[in-house]
């Protein structure tokens, strides 16, 4: 197995892509570059002098080589970023990507989906082998995304890499979250963004450095009626964690 075929197998693997480096692929300064970005923010230096100057180089590599090292990735959608050192993450239509995610995940490690509707598609996608290695979802500002598409989330069983999930501005309500709560699958889930009438989620807040997570009366219930849940109230020696991903370009 080469090296770009080790990430393929393990996109979680920060050792394979440093032996992607290694081997001299074309990329190889950005995915140091983003790897030390990585390494600055686990290690709560998000920052720091070595964060900003790596940060930097990254996304002057990332700018610089946008669409000749996005592979063919570019072939199926126009809307990608790289995330340590390789494109990693795609804005694309559920439907269109039902249709190509397998191939998709055969020339890049995608762990990253902002996924757009209409949404069709949906309960095939989150029942695709391929979504077991799926880090993020976002569906935020898709109005036609609600309760039936988040039920089929939870009920899936491809969903336990899931660590990062966007709902602003979409119709899902109580039942969806009560939904994601009760599911046994999301026991990696950290961090959800969502707003509406019934909200469960905790509130934060960062000042000077200081992070407080705040749990929700919502949220105390749904944890009493089905257990601990990160995303609903992290404990203490969790907060760290949860605060990396407060941005879903440290998802991963």
């Amino acid at each position: 197995m080469d090296a770009l075929a080790r990430v393929l197998a393990d996109p979680a693997s920060n050792a394979a892509r440093r032996q992607l480096a290694e081997a001299g692929d074309p990329r190889a300064a950005l995915i140091r570059a983003q790897l030390a970005v990585w390494d600055e923010d686990r290690a709560g230096r998000m920052g720091s002098r070595a964060y900003n100057k790596a940060l930097g180089e990254a996304n002057a590599l990332a700018d610089a080589h946008h669409w000749d090292w996005s592979g063919k990735v570019a072939d199926y959608t126009q809307e990608f970023k790289f995330h340590r050192g390789l494109v990693a993450e795609v804005t694309i239509a559920c439907d269109k990507l039902v249709d190509i995610f397998e191939e998709l995940c055969k020339q890049a490690p995608i762990q990253h989906l902002k996924v757009r509707g209409p949404f069709g598609g949906w309960p095939q996608l989150v029942a695709h082998p391929r979504f077991a290695q799926i880090v993020s979802v976002d569906v935020s500002k898709q109005k036609d995304f609600g309760d039936r598409e988040l039920i089929e989330l939870a009920k899936s069983a491809r969903s336990t890499n899931l660590r990062w999930l966007g709902l602003l501005q979409t119709t899902v309500g109580r039942a969806g979250m009560e939904a994601l709560a009760a599911s046994p699958h999301l026991a990696n889930l950290v961090r959800v963004y969502y707003e509406g009438d019934y909200n469960p989620t905790p509130a934060y807040s960062d000042i000077d450095g200081f992070f407080q997570v705040t749990p929700s009366l919502a949220g105390k219930e749904l944890e009493k009626a089905f257990g601990p849940r990160l995303w609903l109230n992290p404990p203490d020696d969790k907060i760290d964690q949860w605060r990396a991903l407060a941005d879903q370009h440290a998802a991963t």
